[in-house]
């Protein structure tokens, strides 16, 4: 069964959205930091603090219109990076505030980094806006963010904040970044890389499907492949009652969530040129041993245990499918390319 407009938009969107939400959140709680840090500066700090929360309320609604398909979401490799690598750094300082102390103008020269790092990550222009409110929210996103780096060098000017030096101060209250437990953070993490995987399987099957409609000689071929994909989605959603009891995975660190929805968005792209262009039997079978060949050799069924035994039999389950899929276009390979030959030495 092909994936609905709804499902695709979320796979392309939302882990993304949900990254912008992380780096907001971030934001608002180093302002937070400073606030408590500098009373006699609170309310500036207190002011942005709040508007970086609002930041956050405003993606949720974006997450929301990416899931229900409202408007698409093109995801370059360098607007991720750029995130996490400002989610980190905004982390890093709450972490040293917290234990070291900071200055105000140590405080605005981090904030005017942070801002900056927003504006030249560009995530606020990746969206490809067919729908009006996404316009609106997009564009108080970028105002927004402009408007804070313009007030922050305003306030820096007073303190000539390139200058080291001042008065080192330190939060009075302490600020957690994430108010879940590391259980359930962990039981969190894992769900997002247990909904990848069974996405990948549902992404599989809908590119069956088209090939079965676009290949009408061998549409029962596909047809069994695309059947069987989504056999292994509904497996490996059985998963979800023994993660949410507390079975979680080990050596999860192996497998790469950000490549595994890199893959994803390969597949819907196959699919897309196999629905707009002319499709040949060869080019199929080559497009499809390609990617189960990776997802075997990823080892995430192999290399990635639970205390839940019933995960270790559908690991071994899946384990044993991939190779047989492998094997099975292998063969299929091996006999169109026989077939090709036989006619044209017949012809």
């Amino acid at each position: 069964m092909p994936l609905s407009r709804e499902k695709k938009a979320a796979l392309m969107g939302s882990s993304y959205i949900r990254k912008i939400m992380e780096h907001e959140e971030a934001l608002q709680i180093l302002y937070s930091c400073f606030a408590s840090a500098f009373p006699k500066y609170r309310e500036f700090w207190e002011q942005i603090a709040q508007e970086e929360l609002r930041h956050k309320q405003m993606t949720l609604v974006l997450d929301q219109k990416t899931k229900t398909g409202e408007f698409g979401f093109r995801r370059p490799d360098y607007l991720y990076s750029n995130l996490v690598d400002s989610i980190q750094f905004v982390t890093n300082i709450i972490q040293r505030v917290e234990t070291k102390g900071i200055t105000m103008r140590e405080a605005l020269a981090t904030a005017v980094k942070a801002e900056s790092n927003m504006l030249e990550s560009k995530y606020m222009e990746v969206i490809h806006e067919d729908s009006e409110s996404a316009k609106r929210i997009l564009g108080i996103l970028r105002q927004d963010t402009e408007s804070h780096l313009k007030k922050i060098k305003k306030e820096a000017g007073k303190f000539k904040w390139h200058v080291l030096g001042g008065k080192t101060c330190k939060p009075s209250i302490h600020f957690e970044i994430n108010q879940k437990s590391m259980i359930d953070e962990a039981k969190q993490a894992q769900l997002e890389i247990l909904e990848c995987l069974v996405s990948l399987e549902e992404s599989l099957s809908t590119l069956y499907n088209t090939y079965q409609t676009k290949l009408d000689d061998y549409s029962d071929f596909w047809a069994k492949i695309a059947t069987e994909e989504m056999q292994h989605a509904a497996m490996l959603k059985t998963l979800y009652p023994y993660l949410q009891k507390g079975n979680l995975f080990q050596n999860i660190g192996r497998f790469n969530k950000e490549a595994m929805i890199k893959e994803i968005d390969n597949i819907l792209d196959i699919e897309y040129s196999a629905k707009n262009k002319t499709l040949t039997m060869q080019e199929a079978l080559h497009n499809a041993l390609k990617l189960e060949t990776q997802l075997a050799e990823s080892s995430f069924y192999s290399t990635v245990e639970s205390a839940s035994p019933e995960f270790k039999v559908i690991c071994e389950r899946m384990t044993s499918v991939l190779h047989e899929h492998k094997k099975r276009l292998q063969d299929k390979t091996i006999a169109y390319q026989k077939e090709k030959k036989d006619n044209v030495e017949w012809i």
